[in-house]
């Protein structure tokens, strides 16, 4: 018996949320959570999922193979356009992450004894939120501290997205049903036309990752492949530039 793919899954549920257009004038890419403490195999998260090979081999086998050629991809392409990108870390700013979510920042203590690290550091501002060196912002670019999973939570994105004209959004990163998802439902909550890039994020294992895109795409936004997110732009940038005259 054929396994359904997760559109063919969503497509057999009632679809309640918006359609909307591409507007590339209008768009911007929010990069959520590359930095070391989840995207590099060999410190923190990438410590603690050594304890759980099985899942470590999905997360980072995407994480290299998907979701960081992926961002590149859409990093090239916003910057090509002159179109802003966003990038997210998680990270306190107070050094002992007192700022934090207090549920998130208490998970502290389990990691390092599952880890075995003398400290995650999971939520300081260091190393650990750092955007890894593939995918990383230049130094004119933007990059957001937030202190909770979802960035409209404990930041002020919100306003520098409105303040840079942008309504629609595009979110891509690390972990699709952590970060992404409450960052993405977030943006959709406040009347931004949001898309997941499904092959631009991952998490811990296959139907994580699914049932967000799922939830997604028929309640709150759209889910795009890469392919499709540069097609759509690059047809939206195309069709709105004035013509040469001869």
């Amino acid at each position: 018996m054929k396994t359904m793919s997760w559109r063919e899954r969503a497509d057999r549920l009632p679809h309640v949320g918006p359609d909307f257009a591409i507007a590339s004038a209008s768009a911007a890419l929010v990069v959520v959570d590359m930095q070391y403490m989840f995207a590099d195999r060999d410190y923190g998260v990438g410590k603690l999922l050594e304890t759980y090979p099985e899942f470590g081999r999905y997360y980072f086998d995407n994480v290299d193979a998907k979701v960081v050629p992926n961002n590149q991809r859409l990093i090239e392409l916003f910057r090509k356009h002159d179109l802003p990108i966003v990038w997210l870390a998680a990270a306190g700013r107070h050094p002992g992450a007192w700022d934090c979510c207090r549920l998130i920042s208490g998970r502290d203590p389990k990691m390092q004894s599952d880890s075995g690290l003398v400290t995650t550091g999971f939520f300081h501002r260091s190393t650990d939120s750092h955007i890894v060196e593939a995918v990383a912002p230049r130094n004119d670019e933007m990059l957001i501290l937030k202190q909770s999973y979802g960035a409209f939570n404990s930041t002020g994105i919100d306003s520098t997205l409105r303040n840079l004209g942008v309504d629609t959004v595009f979110v891509t990163g690390l972990v699709t049903n952590g970060c992404v998802e409450e960052t993405a439902t977030g943006a959709a909550d406040r009347s931004y036309k949001t898309t997941i890039v499904e092959d631009a994020c991952t998490t811990f294992d296959e139907n994580g990752h699914e049932a967000t895109l799922i939830r997604f795409a028929t309640l709150f936004g759209r889910v795009m492949t890469t392919e499709e997110v540069v097609r759509d732009l690059e047809n939206d940038v195309e069709e709105k530039s004035p013509g040469i005259a001869a």
